[in-house]
C-alpha cells in the first residue's frame, strides 16, 4: 500500500486552471498516543471542469514551513496551467501561496 501511495503523490500532475487548498484536523494514534493531526489537501479542476484530488499531507503541528513543502511538490509534480488558487484566510497559508506562486500566473482568491 504504501508503494502504491507513494507513486500517487509523486506523478506528474499536468494541467488544472484551479486549484483549491484546505486543510483540517483528525485523529491519529501516534506510538499509543491519539494526538490531533493536521491534514492538507489539493484539489484541482481541470479544462473540461472535472475536480481530482491531487494531494494530501499529514503533519502533528500547523506551521506556514507546512504549507510550504506541500506546494512546493505540487510544483514539482509539474502543476501547470494555473489561473485561479481558492483557499481561506489562514494566515500561513496566505503567506506560502505567496511565497510558492510569486512568479507564476497563478491568482489568489
Amino acid at each position: 500500500m504504501d508503494e502504491g501511495f507513494e507513486s500517487w503523490r509523486n506523478r506528474d500532475l499536468g494541467e488544472f486552471p484551479y486549484l483549491m487548498l484546505d486543510a483540517g484536523y483528525e485523529k491519529l494514534r501516534l506510538a499509543g498516543i491519539v494526538r490531533d493531526v493536521e491534514v492538507l489537501i489539493a484539489v484541482g479542476i481541470d479544462r473540461e471542469g472535472k475536480r481530482r484530488f491531487l494531494g494530501v499531507s499529514v503533519e502533528l503541528k500547523d506551521a506556514e514551513i507546512h504549507w510550504r513543502e506541500f506546494l512546493d511538490h505540487l510544483i514539482h509534480q509539474g502543476i501547470s496551467g494555473g489561473e485561479h488558487i481558492v483557499s481561506d484566510d489562514h494566515p500561513w497559508l496566505k503567506a506560502s501561496r505567496r511565497a510558492v506562486f510569486t512568479f507564476s500566473k497563478w491568482q489568489c482568491y
